[in-house]
């Protein structure tokens, strides 16, 4: 008689390759159950045999919060909350509340392993980010690292369909958020090297060379858009390069279709990983 038993800090996830621990059937996953993640409408509540978590017939993968700043928010809960797809107007949690709920729910940081959080998140969603913190989505730089190359290779499903989108909605200043990618900058340290050539430019692309066109929220809900597209801040205020947003949302896709056209899978060793730093000025400098 096959059963798990959750212990913090309650980020397991369980790919039951014959149906076994779930019973509901091959290739189905389970794991700690969120409001986020009860979310899903391909997500049910298990039973005892899963110690009330959720069991999903779609990939559960843990997605990787790390090398952050500020400092602020070490320590504090990541908030998430599920939607099929970015709406800008969801709005935050309280950061005051300690209490979760109306979707939202909170996963603690993680001071072992390495340094962030580590969320169990189903597929083929849209995830509003926040922090429990008066930081709240003001991050300034993050990287987000995507399951493990390994497990995503022998998904269950096909794994170039896999998907998963991020937002965050922030209420500081920001001109543009600068993405980095394994075959762009390999180091993640320095901005991609022919960002200062594109100062207008919308969306940053693996994809897209459109320097012209607002794009919103809307045209990175595409899968088949490579990993780590993403589009400049939407809110009241963007009016052209120079300005940047106050208030406002970016939103990411974390799809495995393809990290680039001229690049594999294979060729790293982490290819589902982004790093992505929040600017108040041009690259040129402020104005």
């Amino acid at each position: 008689n096959v059963h798990v038993t959750w212990r913090s800090p309650f980020k397991e996830i369980f790919w039951d390759m014959d149906g076994t621990l779930t019973g509901a059937g091959a290739n189905t996953f389970t794991t700690p159950s969120y409001e986020f993640s009860a979310a899903h409408p391909a997500c049910s509540a298990g039973g005892s045999q899963v110690d009330s978590g959720i069991i999903c017939t779609v990939p559960v993968r843990k997605i990787e919060f790390r090398d952050y700043e500020p400092r602020e928010i070490a320590r504090k809960d990541i908030m998430l909350y599920s939607m099929a797809q970015p709406d800008p107007a969801t709005p935050n949690p309280d950061p005051k509340n300690d209490t979760v709920g109306d979707g939202w729910d909170g996963i603690p940081f993680r001071p072992r392993d390495f340094s962030g959080w580590a969320v169990p998140a189903p597929v083929g969603r849209w995830y509003n980010v926040t922090w429990r913190s008066s930081v709240q989505a003001n991050f300034q730089k993050m990287k987000i690292v995507y399951s493990t190359k390994e497990y995503v290779q022998n998904s269950p499903v096909d794994y170039l369909s896999e998907w998963m989108g991020m937002t965050a909605a922030f209420d500081d200043h920001r001109h543009h958020f600068e993405v980095s990618v394994p075959d762009f900058n390999p180091e993640f340290n320095e901005p991609v090297s022919d960002w200062s050539s594109m100062p207008n430019m919308r969306i940053f692309g693996l994809g897209f060379n459109d320097t012209t066109q607002n794009y919103t929220a809307a045209d990175v809900n595409d899968p088949s858009l490579p990993f780590g597209t993403h589009v400049l801040p939407e809110g009241p205020e963007n009016t052209g390069p120079e300005k940047g947003v106050q208030m406002g949302t970016w939103s990411v896709m974390l799809g495995t279709n393809d990290i680039h056209p001229n690049s594999t899978i294979d060729a790293f060793e982490d290819p589902f990983t982004l790093a992505v730093k929040a600017r108040e000025c041009p690259e040129e400098g402020c104005y």
